[in-house]
């Protein structure tokens, strides 16, 4: 079982680092856990690491993992209940990150809706950021051999949720409209920024909440 954060370093700064280390502790205590590490601490660590790859612009993912019962400790002694269910593992991965060809935001990208749905509110909290995307990976299956850029996926009712990766944004007639966390969409960190943004310009924002 493990929860998981994707960050972005640009010019070695990590983008909203602590928003994103947040979001991640809510994601452990949906699933009754908790991080092995304060946030702060983990924040220092995280940016330690990134300095010591010597990277830039880098893509980051942070993991937080939970063995199951049949894990043994060190010295072959089995694990408490309380081990197993607090004593999570950090793991971090980094790795360059390539520019996307300018073509894409010259001339856009192709979207295809998926065919399967974001899961009910009932059978799985959207906020809880499980590296168990089942969801979404019998989605891409779903459309192997497309050509897409990203997949749209519908929630529950059939409302424009979010991609399988990110959040959605139309700009039309002076607004900015994005589907709301109340749609059963993750509560996207970027998203966030972009709306503070438009705010800031004094863009209309329908209600987001």
């Amino acid at each position: 079982m493990s929860v998981f954060e994707t960050l972005r370093a640009y010019v070695g700064v990590v983008f909203q680092c602590r928003e994103h280390l947040e979001r991640l502790a809510d994601s452990c205590r949906g699933i009754g856990r908790s991080l092995p590490v304060d946030l702060q601490t983990l924040q220092t660590w995280l940016k330690e690491s990134l300095r010591n790859t010597g990277l830039k612009d880098a893509l980051l993912r942070l993991g937080v993992h939970w063995f199951d019962p049949s894990t043994f400790a060190q010295g072959g002694e089995p694990m408490s209940n309380h081990e197993r269910g607090h004593q999570g593992r950090l793991v971090l991965y980094l790795r360059e990150f390539k520019c996307h060809p300018h073509r894409w935001y010259e001339k856009g990208v192709e979207l295809k809706t998926a065919t399967r749905r974001r899961w009910d509110f009932n059978a799985q909290d959207p906020q809880i950021k499980a590296s168990q995307f089942m969801n979404g990976v019998l989605a891409i299956l779903d459309t192997s051999g497309t050509k897409a850029h990203e997949l749209v996926f519908f929630g529950p009712r059939g409302n424009v949720a979010e991609g399988t990766v990110s959040n959605l944004f139309i700009f039309k007639r002076k607004r900015l409209l994005t589907p709301a966390i109340a749609s059963g969409i993750l509560r996207g960190v970027t998203r966030s920024v972009v709306i503070g943004l438009a705010n800031q310009r004094n863009i209309e924002v329908p209600d987001t909440s």
